[in-house]
Protein backbone atom coordinates (compact mmCIF):
# COMPACT_ATOMS: atom_id res chain seq x y z
CA UNK A 1 0.00 0.00 0.00
CA UNK A 2 1.50 3.02 -0.91
CA UNK A 3 1.10 6.00 0.62
CA UNK A 4 0.62 9.95 -1.01
CA UNK A 5 3.74 12.64 0.03
CA UNK A 6 1.18 14.77 1.67
CA UNK A 7 0.73 11.68 4.53
CA UNK A 8 3.98 10.59 4.38
CA UNK A 9 4.57 14.68 5.41
CA UNK A 10 1.94 14.38 7.90
CA UNK A 11 3.45 11.44 9.89
CA UNK A 12 6.63 13.00 10.13
CA UNK A 13 5.47 16.26 11.39
CA UNK A 14 3.48 14.54 14.26
CA UNK A 15 6.28 12.46 15.10
CA UNK A 16 8.51 15.15 15.01
CA UNK A 17 6.31 17.55 17.13
CA UNK A 18 5.68 14.18 19.82
CA UNK A 19 9.63 13.98 20.12
CA UNK A 20 10.07 17.44 20.71
CA UNK A 21 7.40 17.76 23.49
CA UNK A 22 8.47 14.50 25.14
CA UNK A 23 11.82 16.15 25.12
CA UNK A 24 11.74 19.45 26.66
CA UNK A 25 9.46 17.75 29.24
CA UNK A 26 12.62 15.53 29.82
CA UNK A 27 14.95 18.34 29.72
CA UNK A 28 12.88 19.83 32.49
CA UNK A 29 13.23 17.01 34.62
CA UNK A 30 9.81 15.20 33.92
CA UNK A 31 10.07 11.49 34.07
CA UNK A 32 8.01 10.59 31.03
CA UNK A 33 7.99 7.35 31.45
CA UNK A 34 7.23 6.84 34.92
CA UNK A 35 4.39 7.46 37.65
CA UNK A 36 4.94 10.88 39.30
CA UNK A 37 3.35 13.15 41.55
CA UNK A 38 3.36 16.82 41.28
CA UNK A 39 3.52 19.24 44.12
CA UNK A 40 4.12 22.82 44.93
CA UNK A 41 6.24 25.31 46.95
CA UNK A 42 6.85 28.84 47.60
CA UNK A 43 10.08 30.68 48.28
CA UNK A 44 10.38 34.36 48.78
CA UNK A 45 14.02 33.55 46.21
CA UNK A 46 15.51 30.35 44.95
CA UNK A 47 19.20 31.46 44.24
CA UNK A 48 20.16 29.91 41.27
CA UNK A 49 17.45 26.89 41.51
CA UNK A 50 16.81 25.58 37.98
CA UNK A 51 14.73 23.52 36.68
CA UNK A 52 15.28 19.82 36.49
CA UNK A 53 17.49 20.09 39.94
CA UNK A 54 17.15 17.00 42.32
CA UNK A 55 14.78 16.71 44.76
CA UNK A 56 16.19 14.67 47.63
CA UNK A 57 14.80 12.76 50.52
CA UNK A 58 17.24 11.14 53.27
CA UNK A 59 20.24 11.69 50.77
CA UNK A 60 18.40 9.96 47.58
CA UNK A 61 17.03 11.33 44.58
CA UNK A 62 13.30 11.04 44.10
CA UNK A 63 12.23 13.58 41.88
CA UNK A 64 13.62 16.75 39.86
CA UNK A 65 12.09 20.17 39.53
CA UNK A 66 9.71 20.63 36.57
CA UNK A 67 8.71 24.35 36.42
CA UNK A 68 9.55 27.55 38.03
CA UNK A 69 7.19 30.63 38.26
CA UNK A 70 7.36 34.21 39.52
CA UNK A 71 3.98 35.29 41.34
CA UNK A 72 4.70 38.95 40.67
CA UNK A 73 1.05 39.85 42.87
CA UNK A 74 2.48 37.84 45.66
CA UNK A 75 5.91 39.75 46.38
CA UNK A 76 7.69 38.37 43.88
CA UNK A 77 7.89 35.40 45.14
CA UNK A 78 8.59 32.36 43.53
CA UNK A 79 6.21 29.59 42.80
CA UNK A 80 8.19 26.23 42.18
CA UNK A 81 6.73 22.64 40.60
CA UNK A 82 8.35 19.34 41.43
CA UNK A 83 7.61 15.86 40.47
CA UNK A 84 8.67 12.93 42.54
CA UNK A 85 8.32 9.21 42.14
CA UNK A 86 4.57 8.40 42.79
CA UNK A 87 5.51 5.82 45.51
CA UNK A 88 6.84 8.51 48.08
CA UNK A 89 4.00 9.56 50.19
CA UNK A 90 4.21 12.78 51.83
CA UNK A 91 2.75 14.14 55.08
CA UNK A 92 1.10 17.17 55.91
CA UNK A 93 3.62 17.68 58.09
CA UNK A 94 6.40 17.85 55.50
CA UNK A 95 8.63 20.70 54.51
CA UNK A 96 10.52 21.22 51.34
CA UNK A 97 14.49 23.39 52.36
CA UNK A 98 16.10 24.29 49.49
CA UNK A 99 19.60 24.32 50.22
CA UNK A 100 23.04 24.51 48.16
CA UNK A 101 24.86 21.67 47.03
CA UNK A 102 28.19 23.04 46.76
CA UNK A 103 30.72 26.57 46.33
CA UNK A 104 29.85 26.96 42.55
CA UNK A 105 25.97 27.90 43.25
CA UNK A 106 24.57 24.46 43.06
CA UNK A 107 21.14 24.24 44.60
CA UNK A 108 18.23 21.22 45.33
CA UNK A 109 15.29 21.05 47.06
CA UNK A 110 15.62 18.73 50.80
CA UNK A 111 11.92 17.05 51.81
CA UNK A 112 11.63 16.50 55.12
CA UNK A 113 9.02 14.38 56.30
CA UNK A 114 7.78 14.40 59.57
CA UNK A 115 4.93 11.36 59.73
CA UNK A 116 2.84 10.03 57.08
CA UNK A 117 0.05 9.26 58.82
CA UNK A 118 -1.95 12.18 57.18
CA UNK A 119 -0.53 12.09 53.43
CA UNK A 120 -1.11 15.08 51.12
CA UNK A 121 -2.88 15.26 48.00
CA UNK A 122 -1.14 15.90 44.30
CA UNK A 123 -0.76 19.28 43.66
CA UNK A 124 -0.89 20.82 47.32
CA UNK A 125 1.55 23.13 48.41
CA UNK A 126 4.29 22.21 51.45
CA UNK A 127 5.88 24.63 53.59
CA UNK A 128 9.25 25.95 51.98
CA UNK A 129 12.24 27.20 53.94
CA UNK A 130 15.53 28.54 52.97
CA UNK A 131 19.35 26.78 53.99
CA UNK A 132 21.56 29.94 54.39
CA UNK A 133 24.29 29.82 51.67
CA UNK A 134 27.48 28.20 52.41
CA UNK A 135 29.39 31.92 51.39
CA UNK A 136 26.75 33.04 54.50
CA UNK A 137 27.78 30.72 56.80
CA UNK A 138 31.06 31.05 56.26
CA UNK A 139 31.01 34.74 56.59
CA UNK A 140 29.10 35.11 59.76
CA UNK A 141 31.54 32.44 61.50
CA UNK A 142 34.19 34.14 60.35
CA UNK A 143 33.46 37.99 61.07
CA UNK A 144 34.20 37.90 64.75
CA UNK A 145 37.70 36.52 63.63
CA UNK A 146 38.10 39.08 61.44
CA UNK A 147 37.22 41.51 64.56
CA UNK A 148 39.31 39.85 66.92
CA UNK A 149 42.36 40.15 64.34
CA UNK A 150 41.75 43.79 63.67
CA UNK A 151 41.87 44.60 66.93
CA UNK A 152 45.26 42.35 67.62
CA UNK A 153 46.82 44.53 64.28
CA UNK A 154 45.17 47.69 66.34
CA UNK A 155 47.15 46.97 69.52
CA UNK A 156 49.98 46.03 67.97
CA UNK A 157 50.61 48.99 66.03
CA UNK A 158 50.21 50.92 69.48
CA UNK A 159 52.89 48.80 71.36
CA UNK A 160 55.82 49.57 68.02
CA UNK A 161 54.39 53.57 68.38
CA UNK A 162 55.03 53.43 72.33
CA UNK A 163 58.04 51.77 71.55
CA UNK A 164 58.96 54.90 69.25
CA UNK A 165 58.14 57.47 71.28
CA UNK A 166 59.32 56.03 74.35
CA UNK A 167 62.85 55.05 73.12
CA UNK A 168 64.53 58.04 75.08
CA UNK A 169 62.77 56.62 78.20
CA UNK A 170 64.06 53.65 77.92
CA UNK A 171 67.63 55.07 77.13
CA UNK A 172 67.27 56.67 80.24
CA UNK A 173 66.24 53.47 82.42
CA UNK A 174 69.27 52.06 81.00
CA UNK A 175 71.77 54.78 81.94
CA UNK A 176 69.96 54.79 85.33
CA UNK A 177 70.50 51.03 85.77
CA UNK A 178 73.97 51.44 85.33
CA UNK A 179 74.57 53.85 87.53
CA UNK A 180 73.15 51.91 90.15
CA UNK A 181 75.22 48.91 89.02
CA UNK A 182 78.56 50.86 89.41
CA UNK A 183 77.29 52.34 93.15
CA UNK A 184 76.61 49.12 94.81
CA UNK A 185 79.52 47.03 92.75
CA UNK A 186 81.29 46.12 96.21
CA UNK A 187 77.89 44.44 97.26
CA UNK A 188 77.65 42.95 94.44
CA UNK A 189 80.87 40.91 93.76
CA UNK A 190 80.26 39.91 98.10
CA UNK A 191 77.07 38.91 96.90
CA UNK A 192 78.59 36.80 94.06
CA UNK A 193 81.31 34.89 96.36
CA UNK A 194 78.78 33.82 98.68
CA UNK A 195 76.79 32.10 96.22
CA UNK A 196 80.60 30.33 95.42
CA UNK A 197 80.88 29.60 98.50
CA UNK A 198 77.79 28.58 99.03
CA UNK A 199 77.92 25.88 95.68
CA UNK A 200 81.09 24.49 97.03
CA UNK A 201 79.15 23.63 100.47
CA UNK A 202 76.89 21.97 98.36
CA UNK A 203 79.32 20.08 95.99
CA UNK A 204 80.60 18.64 99.54
CA UNK A 205 77.23 17.96 100.90
CA UNK A 206 75.67 16.06 97.67
CA UNK A 207 77.63 13.16 98.48
CA UNK A 208 76.29 12.52 101.53
CA UNK A 209 72.70 12.87 100.73
CA UNK A 210 73.72 10.27 97.97
CA UNK A 211 75.19 7.70 100.98
CA UNK A 212 71.94 8.82 102.59
CA UNK A 213 69.62 7.56 100.18
CA UNK A 214 71.84 4.54 99.15
CA UNK A 215 71.37 3.63 102.92
CA UNK A 216 67.61 4.01 103.21
CA UNK A 217 67.19 2.34 99.38
CA UNK A 218 69.02 -0.86 101.03
CA UNK A 219 66.80 -0.28 104.42
CA UNK A 220 63.82 -0.73 102.30
CA UNK A 221 65.15 -3.36 100.15
CA UNK A 222 65.54 -5.51 103.46
CA UNK A 223 62.00 -4.39 104.56
CA UNK A 224 60.67 -5.54 101.32
CA UNK A 225 62.35 -9.14 102.03
CA UNK A 226 60.64 -9.81 104.89
CA UNK A 227 58.29 -12.62 105.03
CA UNK A 228 55.28 -10.59 105.39
CA UNK A 229 52.68 -13.00 104.09
CA UNK A 230 54.07 -15.49 106.06
CA UNK A 231 54.11 -13.64 109.31
CA UNK A 232 50.21 -12.51 108.91
CA UNK A 233 49.45 -16.58 107.99
CA UNK A 234 51.03 -17.50 111.43
CA UNK A 235 49.18 -14.74 113.34
CA UNK A 236 45.78 -15.91 111.83
CA UNK A 237 47.03 -19.34 112.73
CA UNK A 238 47.42 -17.98 115.81
CA UNK A 239 44.46 -16.27 116.41
CA UNK A 240 42.52 -19.46 114.87
CA UNK A 241 44.15 -21.65 117.47
CA UNK A 242 43.22 -19.11 120.15
CA UNK A 243 40.33 -18.94 119.33
CA UNK A 244 39.33 -22.27 119.68
CA UNK A 245 41.15 -22.74 122.83
CA UNK A 246 38.73 -20.29 124.12
CA UNK A 247 35.57 -22.07 122.90
CA UNK A 248 36.81 -25.14 123.90
CA UNK A 249 36.98 -23.67 127.50
CA UNK A 250 34.18 -22.30 127.44
CA UNK A 251 32.67 -25.60 126.39
CA UNK A 252 33.96 -27.08 129.94
CA UNK A 253 36.66 -29.10 127.84
CA UNK A 254 39.98 -29.65 129.43
CA UNK A 255 41.37 -28.62 133.12
CA UNK A 256 40.89 -24.93 132.98
CA UNK A 257 37.35 -25.46 130.78
CA UNK A 258 36.44 -28.17 133.80
CA UNK A 259 37.52 -25.75 136.66
CA UNK A 260 36.06 -22.70 135.13
CA UNK A 261 32.36 -24.20 134.34
CA UNK A 262 32.17 -26.93 136.94
CA UNK A 263 31.06 -25.34 140.26
CA UNK A 264 32.00 -28.78 142.62
CA UNK A 265 35.84 -28.41 141.65
CA UNK A 266 35.93 -24.88 142.62
CA UNK A 267 34.14 -25.74 146.27
CA UNK A 268 36.63 -28.65 146.86
CA UNK A 269 38.89 -26.56 146.41
CA UNK A 270 37.72 -23.61 148.38
CA UNK A 271 37.34 -26.57 150.92
CA UNK A 272 40.30 -27.86 150.28
CA UNK A 273 42.10 -24.02 150.88
CA UNK A 274 40.13 -23.44 154.07
CA UNK A 275 41.17 -26.48 155.96
CA UNK A 276 44.71 -26.01 154.92
CA UNK A 277 44.60 -22.07 156.43
CA UNK A 278 42.74 -23.91 159.63
CA UNK A 279 45.99 -26.46 159.94
CA UNK A 280 48.33 -23.00 159.11
CA UNK A 281 46.34 -21.34 162.52
CA UNK A 282 47.16 -24.42 164.60
CA UNK A 283 50.69 -25.03 163.62
CA UNK A 284 51.25 -21.19 164.47
CA UNK A 285 49.69 -21.27 167.51
CA UNK A 286 50.90 -24.52 168.81
CA UNK A 287 54.44 -25.15 166.95
CA UNK A 288 56.08 -27.20 170.02
CA UNK A 289 53.43 -29.52 170.38
CA UNK A 290 54.05 -30.68 166.86
CA UNK A 291 57.53 -29.86 166.36
CA UNK A 292 58.59 -30.67 169.76
CA UNK A 293 59.73 -34.51 169.04
CA UNK A 294 61.87 -33.27 165.96
CA UNK A 295 63.92 -31.50 168.26
CA UNK A 296 64.70 -33.32 171.12
CA UNK A 297 68.59 -35.63 171.31
CA UNK A 298 68.57 -38.95 172.38
CA UNK A 299 70.06 -40.25 176.01
CA UNK A 300 73.15 -41.96 175.95
CA UNK A 301 72.53 -44.78 178.24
Amino acid sequence: MKYSKEVKIGILTITALFLFYYGFEFLKGVEIFKSTNTYLVIYEKVGGLKVSNSIVLSGFAVGKVSNITILQNSNNNVLVEFAIDKKIILGKNTKAKLYSTDFLGGKAIELIVHGIEYPISEYDTIPGEIEKEITESLQEKSDPLLKKIDTTITSINKIFTGFGNGGEKINESITHINEILIQNKKQIHEILISLHNTSLILEKTIPKVDALVLDANTSMKKINNIPIEKIGENLLLISHNLNTTIALINKGQGTIGKFLTQDDIYQNLNNTITNLDSVLVILRENPRHYFAPFGKKKKKK
